[in-house]
């Protein structure tokens, strides 16, 4: 499976989505699910980190399927943080993240899961 989902943290505070090669709808949707549960298993916020830093290809249709599947955004859900975008996927995520149907999947970037636990764990505060 190319897209992975687990706890990071003991405390169930943190979610990492670990993208691997070239991943499909599918893998994604069946990831998507998984991460609903774990949600639902918890009263508390969470902060998911993307580790794309093994990613090769982003699979069609990006832009439609978010806007059709994914924008929802629960309020246990506190940051987004990124991990291993490159320029290019930081700018076309920032430009669909600036419509405003998608402005509530505003990100944030780093080059390392450790700095993406560090920011979580300062609450946001760097």
């Amino acid at each position: 499976m190319s897209v992975h989902v687990e706890w990071d943290s003991e405390e169930r505070s943190i979610i990492l989505w670990s993208f691997v090669g070239r991943w499909t709808w599918g893998e994604f949707d069946d990831a998507f699910k998984t991460v609903r549960a774990m949600l639902d298993s918890i009263n508390h916020p969470v902060d998911i980190i993307c580790d794309m830093r093994q990613m090769s290809i982003l699979p069609p249709d990006i832009v439609s399927r978010f806007k059709a599947n994914y924008l929802q955004k629960t309020d246990r859900i506190r940051f987004l943080l990124m991990v291993g975008m490159d320029a290019d996927l930081q700018l076309f995520w920032n430009t669909f993240t600036d419509l405003p149907y998608a402005r509530q999947l505003k990100a944030y970037y780093f080059e390392t899961p450790e700095e993406a636990r560090q920011f979580s764990a300062s609450g946001g505060n760097t």
